[in-house]
């Protein structure tokens, strides 16, 4: 339950531009019009952008564009997959490579013009954080717990067997 306080502390956070939502930029008949431009590109455009980390409507485009290859038919719904699959592929790496080469550097310099200020960027690096923190000591007390009985360390191994096997190390082989 530590994780509800942390998304408590960030409620508060909205993406707007102008006092307007982000998601509003972008109107559904702009989405409609991309994808009767351009169709299987437009899916996989919008899904690389919005994989590589920059909020945009990849996932808006791809229910649009299944929801007409179920109505017209002149979309097939493999190929939007693949589409989809490509974009997510190769949004996540630009923005994984992005993220490496550049990281904080990158996000300071032009981090204004996909909306992202400095204080967002340290809220964030909070919120990692705590998770990995998190994350660690988890992982400590089931390493813990895996090797100890009510707080007792796990059972040396007798000095004879031991012995036998450090002076005879294919003993154990079956033949």
């Amino acid at each position: 339950m530590h994780w509800l306080s942390i998304l408590a502390m960030f409620r508060h956070w909205k993406l707007t531009c102008y006092g307007e939502p982000l998601a509003s930029l972008i109107s559904l008949q702009t989405l409609q019009d991309a994808l009767h431009l351009f169709g299987y590109p437009a899916v996989t455009l919008f899904v690389m952008i919005e994989s590589s980390g920059i909020p945009f409507p990849g996932e808006t485009i791809l229910l649009l564009a299944s929801f007409y290859a179920a109505i017209d038919h002149q979309l097939l719904l493999p190929i939007i997959i693949a589409s989809a699959a490509l974009g997510a592929i190769v949004g996540d790496n630009l923005g994984y490579y992005a993220g490496r080469t550049g990281g904080r550097a990158l996000i300071e310099r032009f981090g204004r013009y996909l909306f992202l200020k400095p204080e967002q960027l340290d809220r964030a690096l909070v919120v990692i954080a705590a998770f990995v923190i998190f994350r660690l000591r988890r992982r400590a007390r089931r390493t813990q717990s895996k090797f100890s009985v009510e707080g007792h360390s796990p059972p040396p191994i007798p000095a004879s067997k031991a012995t036998q096997e450090r002076e005879n190390p294919n003993s154990n082989r079956k033949e």
